[in-house]
Parts: structure tokens; sequence; C-alpha cells
């Protein structure tokens, strides 16, 4: 069944005024996120699941559990932590209409907002989708919760070779790395503990740089630039790295946000963000309830 109902994306105050003064939302690069916990069982899930199909399809030929052998999982492991993995850039939303948890882990402890964005436009973004392993790829889709999830995805891969004649090391660790690289460039499998999140994802991947994102919208047959830009790479300094963002801009913010939602611990009141939005000649949830100030009893993490 489509889902229809507002997609909320919690938070900063500065995080909102960005978006809505820009007029865009940032994909930031999902593989160099803060959230080590998910990258540390994305990461399992893709050792656990890949090893395991690897030892039903080559077991004839290969021991993957000698240590000593050239084709085991301790090589292919390796093979893969050399590998230049791509960039993959994402956003994420959430089904949960004022959630206090929500409010907790991303919009400022309760002090930030809430944007509720229309699923129709937001997936309008999949008709730039292309299934190309090492091109563009761009989808929206919801998060997939639990290892069973992994193993279905696993079992759609279309691109095993008949096992008619023994492979060669070179072509093992290939067909390794191409189901590994495809997984990671479709990060939408989450722990099942995060399942309350509801999450739903915007993902974009590309091993073609420097990306020209003019030529891959001009060569698209869809509707895509209608409703957005894509802008970007943007790289952004760290004390210790280079972080870069996709910019997505939005064409028509009136069609893509439906709800604005003020966090419980905030100051703000209903009458700021009208004010904020005419100001910015910003014609956007304009209904009497499109705007809301949450009165959920809140308890913060005491900052």
């Amino acid at each position: 069944m489509e889902y229809t109902k507002p997609l909320y994306y919690y938070c900063s105050t500065n995080t909102f005024l960005s978006i809505l003064e820009g007029r865009s939302l940032w994909l930031k690069n999902i593989l160099k996120s803060n959230d080590s916990m998910e990258q540390r069982y994305f990461l399992k899930l893709i050792f656990d699941n890949v090893e395991e199909i690897f030892k039903k399809a080559y077991h004839r030929y290969i021991d993957l559990n000698d240590p000593n052998e050239k084709y085991s999982m301790k090589y292919l492991k390796r093979a893969f932590l050399e590998m230049e993995c791509p960039p993959v850039w994402a956003i994420c939303f959430s089904e949960n209409v004022n959630d206090l948890s929500l409010w907790r882990g991303y919009g400022d402890d309760g002090r930030g907002m809430s944007i509720g964005f229309d699923p129709a436009y937001l997936g309008v973004i999949n008709s730039l989708h292309t299934n190309d392993i090492l091109g563009n790829n761009m989808s929206f889709s919801k998060v997939i919760y639990g290892n069973e999830s992994m193993k279905q995805f696993l079992d759609g891969i279309d691109f095993w070779k008949p096992l008619d004649n023994i492979y060669t090391y070179d072509e093992i660790v290939g067909q390794y790395l191409r189901i590994v690289l495809r997984i990671l460039k479709n990060p939408l499998f989450k722990d099942e503990s995060f399942a309350y999140e509801n999450e739903w994802r915007i993902l974009y991947a590309s091993d073609q740089y420097p990306i020209d994102f003019e030529s891959i919208l001009k060569n698209k047959d869809n509707y895509f630039s209608d409703y957005y830009k894509l802008k970007g790479p943007i790289y952004q300094s760290t004390p210790v790295d280079l972080v870069s963002h996709i910019e997505l801009v939005i064409l028509d913010m009136k069609r893509a946000i439906r709800k604005i939602w003020i966090g419980p611990r905030s100051n703000l009141s209903v009458n700021d963000i009208r004010n904020f939005l005419t100001q910015s000649h910003l014609e956007i949830c304009a209904e009497k309830d499109a705007i809301e100030k949450s009165l959920s009893p809140y308890m913060g993490n005491g900052k």
C-alpha cells in the first residue's frame, strides 16, 4: 500500500532555518556517519550474510573456513577492507509524528523542529533511479529491519554466475566485492532494535568523478528535474577529515512540505514560525493546523 502521510525530518532550529532559507536538503555521506553503532551492525550484516552465501556456493571448490586457504573469508574480507568504497549520500525521515524518542535523538533534545514532507513529492526521486551497480543511483525507500531482510535482499541479486567451472582467485574476489559494493550502495538495513523509528531514506551513490549532474539529468527519461535540482558534492572540513554532501534543491516548497512541528522544549511559538515563513516568502503550511507546537511531556538529556 502506498504511504500517504507526511514523513518527518527531525532537526535543530539552525538546520530548520537552513533547509527553508536554502530551499534544499543535504544528503550526507552515510559511510562517514557519526552513528558508529549502525556502521558496525551494517558491516557485520554484510560479512555474515555474504559469507553464508559464499559457503553454499563455493563449498565444492574451496574451503572458506581454512585461514591458510587463499580463497578463505579472511582474505575476502581483507580485500573488502582494502577496497576504496564509493561514497553514499543519504537523508533520513520518519513516519512517527511528534515522537519523544526522535525529539530526543534528532531534534536537538526537544528544542528543535520537525518538518513533515509529502511522500509523493519525495517519491519523484525514484524517477532518477537506475539499477546500475557501478553507475549513478538515486532512490527513495523505506528502511528494512533485521537480518532476515538482508538474506531476502541477497537472494534477489541477479548477477550470480553459473557454477559450471572452478573459479580463479581473481574471479572469486571480484564476485565478492561486487556483492559487497551492491549492498554498500543500498544502506537500507538496520538492526531490529531501531524498528520503532519507522525510517525512510533518500540515497544517492556514484562511482563517477567528477559527478556531472547536468549530464545525468539530461540523459534520464524522467520528470525529476521538474521537482528538484542537484548540486555537489560539496566538501566541509572536520578536525581530521573531509566530509561531503549532496544538495537536493526543492523547486516547489509548497508542495513538498505539509506540516511543521515545534519541539516541546523550544521557546518558539506558532506565530514566530508563521512570521518567519511570511518574511522569507515561503507560501507553505498556510492551513490552520499545518504548524503545531508539541505539548508532549518531556524529560530531556539534562543539557
